[in-house]
C-alpha cells in the first residue's frame, strides 16, 4: 500500500543518523542502505522539502512523531540558519576541526557527563558504544551517530528530558562551517514549508518567520525594475540573474501565502508569474529555459526537467500555474503548463521516478480543484482547510470579499454571513452552501472530495 512505503521511508529516515536528534534537520543523504551514516553537510533545501513531507505525514496519518520532526526541523533552520533580517541560509559543512562528522559524534562517556542519571536510557535509546559506529576515514577518528534503535517508539521521558543537555553540550563544540548565502528558490521552498506547517499547527511565531522571511526575499532579491536576483550575502548584496527556478520557487511561495495569509500576495504573484512567463517561456517546446531572455547568451540555452534532489524549473512552473490559474480563473494561465505536461507525457509514464515533482503538477492537472474561499477571520474555520490534506486544492483568505473580489473570481459575491467568518467550497468557482462553522465546512469539504471522479 502507498501510504506504508510513505510511512517506513519517514519512520526510518527520522529514526535514523540522518536525522539530527540532538538539534533537528537532515543531513544531506545516507551512504548506506540503512539512512545510519549520513554525508553530514546540512542544505536548506533538504529541510525545506523533508518539512513539508513530515508535516503531510503527520496530516495524513496523524503520528505525532512525524509533527516532532516538523518542529525540530523548522526550530533547526529558526536557530542555526536564519539571518538577522530574515533570510536563511543555505549550508553547514560536514566536518569541522578537519573531521567529517566530528561535531555529531559522541561516545558514552559524553553521554553520562551530559545526562546523569538519564545517561543509561539515552546511551540505549540511540545505541551509542565505546566503539562507534562510524570512523572518518582521513582521521582515524571514531564516535557514535545517535540512532534511534527502534523507529517507532515513543522517546522515553528520560531521552526527551536530556536532549536539551545534550544541544547545550554539543553547543561548546567547534561548529562546522556555514554557508551564508540566501539563494531565492532554496529559501521560497523552505518558508512555503514554514507557512504551510504553521497553518496546520496555528503556530503563528513560524507564520510570522514566513511572512518576515518573504518581505525580505521581496525586498534583497528584488532589483528595482523588479528583477529578481538569485544570491545575497550580507556583505555584497544581491547577486546573479535569478533563474527559472527562483521565479517558480517564488511564485508557489507567494499562492501558498494567498491560501494561508492574505489574498493580498496575489498581486505579487501575478508580477512574478508574468517576468517568468517573458523570461523563460519556451514557445517551441512548451517548457520554460534555465536562464532567462536576458542572460549572458549561451551555446545552447538550457532546460531541465528531470527532478532529482531538487524539482526542475518546469515541475515547479507547472504546478505553480495551474495553482494560479485555479485561483484567477483564467485558462491561458495554465495553456503553458498543459502544452508542457502533453510534451512530457510519455515519459512520465516510463521514468516515472525521474519526474516526481512534476507527477504533482500532472495530477493537478487531471483532477478538478477543490477551491476555498475564507472570507473574515476565523481560526476554527482554517483549521478545517489547513489542519488537514485536501490533495489538488486551493484557497483564498480575505478579511472582506467587496475589497478583494477584483483579485480572484473566488471572492466574487462572497459575503460573510450575518456578520460572521464564512467559509465557500467551490469547484470551477461554482460553490456549496456556505458554511460557518467548523463541523458544517468538513462536511462540505468531505463531499466534494467524495464527489470527484476516481
Amino acid at each position: 500500500h502507498p501510504l506504508e512505503m510513505v510511512r517506513t521511508t519517514l519512520d526510518a529516515m527520522a529514526a535514523g543518523g540522518i536525522y539530527d536528534h540532538v538539534g533537528g534537520g537532515f543531513a544531506r543523504y545516507s551512504t548506506d542502505a540503512f539512512w545510519l551514516v549520513p554525508h553530514f553537510e546540512k542544505m536548506l533545501y533538504d529541510q525545506a522539502l523533508l518539512t513539508g513531507a513530515y508535516l503531510r505525514g503527520f496530516l495524513v496519518t496523524g503520528e505525532h512523531r512525524y509533527l516532532r520532526v516538523v518542529e525540530e526541523t523548522i526550530g533547526y533552520v529558526l536557530r542555526d540558519m536564519r539571518d538577522a533580517d530574515g533570510g536563511f541560509f543555505s549550508a553547514e559543512d560536514a566536518d569541522s576541526e578537519g573531521v567529517e562528522g566530528k561535531f555529531y559524534l559522541w561516545s558514552p562517556q559524553e553521554i553520562r557527563d551530559a545526562c546523569g542519571p538519564d545517561a543509561d536510557a539515552v546511551i540505549e535509546y540511540f545505541g551509542v558504544t565505546d566503539e562507534g559506529n562510524f570512523t572518518d576515514p582521513h582521521t582515524g577518528y571514531s564516535g557514535t551517530i545517535l540512532s534511534a534503535q527502534d523507529r517507532t517508539a515513543e522517546r522515553p521521558a528520560e531521552v526527551t528530558r536530556a536532549l536539551p543537555k545534550l544541544l547545550e553540550r554539543r553547543s561548546a563544540r567547534v561548529r562546522p562551517a556555514l554557508d551564508d548565502k540566501v539563494l531565492l528558490s532554496w529559501n521560497a521552498w523552505f518558508t512555503r514549508s514554514l507557512a504551510e506547517a504553521a497553518a496546520a499547527t496555528a503556530r503563528d511565531d513560524w507564520m510570522q518567520a514566513a511572512l518576515t522571511n518573504t518581505r525580505f526575499l521581496l525586498r534583497e532579491l528584488r532589483r528595482p525594475d523588479g528583477r529578481l536576483m538569485r544570491s545575497w550575502q550580507t556583505a555584497v548584496g544581491a547577486r546573479h540573474l535569478a533563474y527559472a527556478e527562483d521565479y517558480a520557487a517564488l511564485l508557489e511561495l507567494l499562492l501558498t501565502l494567498v491560501a494561508v495569509d492574505s489574498v493580498e500576495w496575489l498581486s505579487t504573484a501575478r508580477e512574478i508569474a508574468d517576468q517568468l512567463l517573458a523570461l523563460f517561456h519556451d514557445e517551441e517546446s512548451g517548457g520554460f529555459f534555465t536562464t532567462g531572455t536576458d542572460a549572458e547568451s549561451l551555446i545552447v540555452r538550457p532546460q531541465a526537467f528531470f527532478d532529482n534532489a531538487t524539482p526542475s524549473e518546469n515541475s515547479l512552473a507547472a504546478d505553480a500555474l495551474l495553482r494560479l490559474a485555479a485561483i484567477t480563473g483564467n485558462e491561458e494561465d495554465a495553456d503553458p503548463a498543459r502544452s508542457l505536461l502533453g510534451l512530457l507525457g510519455p515519459a512520465l509514464g516510463e521514468h516515472a521516478s525521474a519526474f516526481s515533482f512534476m507527477l504533482g503538477a500532472y495530477e493537478r492537472a487531471a483532477t478538478p480543484a477543490i477551491e476555498i474561499a475564507l472570507v473574515g477571520s476565523s481560526d476554527a474555520l482554517r483549521r478545517e482547510v489547513f489542519g488537514r490534506l485536501i490533495p489538488n486544492s486551493v484557497a483564498v483568505q480575505a478579511t472582506r470579499s467587496d475589497t478583494d473580489a477584483a483579485l480572484t473570481p473566488l471572492l466574487a459575491d462572497r459575503q460573510m454571513i450575518d456578520g460572521s467568518p464564512t467559509a465557500y467550497v467551490c469547484e470551477r468557482f461554482a460553490c456549496r452552501m456556505p458554511v460557518t462553522d467548523s463541523d458544517a465546512l468538513r462536511a462540505e469539504i468531505d463531499a466534494a472530495l467524495l464527489a470527484r471522479p476516481v
